[in-house]
């Protein structure tokens, strides 16, 4: 059965789409750079992650969809071929992995297009971007956003949160990270710079060849249209409820209270309470409007 939002019949496509993968991946003498972690989502987990941003972000064909630390590109040509979005984008610090994804991609694309697709399926020449999140002063006309953050350090996780609430446009991202393991989940995303924003869902997922599981938190901004069922949302867990200042402020009270966050200037926050800290502060985020 096609996920929310998948092109009709996009389901063999997808299956062809992963054997090319796998095919260019040793073509192109794997997906290992020289800067970061590397690693990809099992076919499962990123088909997962692409029906909840559809579902409940309103990804479709109109949709641009930007990653922040592409490697190959596998999510976004996931996308493309699953979605048909209009655009597809990345972002990636590492030389070697951008050399190898612009390749990756065009010749994966190829491969998938010989299978007969309606329409021919393409990037943009420019769609890979060789910089790091940080260098951009926005997010374009980005619409949704997929990261595999695991071992990216926090100023870049601060820059994208920044970025994503100020952008205009953006509706919601998928973040894959390791679970975090308390109830402060819009907490510490408010201490990344996403403010105004709700975990519309989260569930594991599994790196390929290692078996390792990691969590994909699907966040969206308040007040973006939802399609996913009453009854699912009901089962949601408490710690996806809305991100309200209201409510980011008692929890920062709460934890002032028992102890976990220290009010003197600064002392850190208590290691168990937010994961990868300290947390400096992003100066684009307080930006002076002129």
């Amino acid at each position: 059965m096609a996920g929310a939002g998948e092109a009709k019949g996009a389901g063999g496509l997808v299956r062809s789409l992963y054997l090319a993968m796998r095919s260019m991946e040793n073509r192109v003498g794997g997906g290992e750079g020289i800067e970061g972690i590397y690693g990809s989502i099992t076919e499962s987990g990123v088909t997962k992650i692409m029906e909840a941003l559809a579902e409940f972000g309103g990804m479709d064909k109109s949709s641009t969809l930007l990653d922040v630390g592409a490697g190959l590109g596998r999510p976004l040509l996931h996308a493309l071929v699953a979605y048909g979005v209009k655009s597809i984008r990345g972002i990636e610090v590492d030389p070697v992995k951008c050399q190898k994804a612009k390749v990756f991609v065009e010749k994966t694309l190829e491969m998938v297009n010989k299978k007969g697709t309606e329409a021919e399926l393409e990037a943009d020449e420019d769609w890979l971007q060789c910089r790091s999140i940080e260098s951009l002063d926005s997010l374009g006309p980005t619409t949704h956003v997929y990261t595999f953050w695991e071992g990216i350090p926090v100023v870049a996780k601060e820059a994208l949160g920044a970025l994503f609430s100020e952008s205009a446009t953006c509706k919601a991202i998928a973040v894959v990270q390791r679970a975090l393991r308390n109830k402060d989940t819009l907490l510490y995303l408010d201490q990344l710079g996403f403010t105004g924003v709700e975990v519309a869902k989260s569930f594991p997922v599994t790196m390929s060849g290692s078996g390792r599981t990691f969590r994909a938190y699907i966040i969206c901004k308040c007040g973006v249209p939802r399609f996913g069922s009453t009854a699912e949302r009901e089962k949601a867990p408490v710690l996806d409820a809305l991100a309200s200042d209201e409510q980011v402020g008692e929890a920062i009270q709460q934890k002032k209270r028992r102890g976990g966050v220290k009010s003197a200037r600064g002392q850190k926050h208590s290691q168990s309470s937010i994961p990868f800290m300290k947390i400096k502060k992003f100066a684009r985020a307080r930006r002076q409007k002129s």
